[in-house]
């Protein structure tokens, strides 16, 4: 597996741990095998576990802002680009329910 391989793989295991059990009671070794890699390896990825979180946000940042973007050009005018990004997030959030 390559290098960006094992860090995605590491940062989608840690959002499922942190989503189930939350962020205290998950830990970089149970992160580590539940992504099948090697728990030697992922203090290589992220220096602490803080540091994992914040590449998590950070990722998430950049996805949030290119979906936004994508939205933006489907719904040029302002108020149909809100009401789609505002029945986007009611979809995300019932389906978390």
């Amino acid at each position: 597996m390559n290098k960006s391989g094992a860090r995605q793989k590491l940062l989608e295991a840690g959002m499922k741990l942190f989503y189930e059990k939350g962020y205290y009671r998950s830990g970089m070794r149970e992160i580590a095998e539940f992504a099948g890699v090697a728990v030697t390896n992922i203090f290589t990825y992220f220096k602490s576990k803080e540091g994992f979180a914040i590449a998590y946000l950070l990722k998430q940042e950049r996805e949030q802002a290119k979906g936004l973007v994508l939205l933006m050009r489907q719904y040029p005018n302002p108020i149909d680009f809100f009401q789609a990004w505002f029945d986007h997030l009611k979809t995300k959030i019932l389906a978390n329910e």
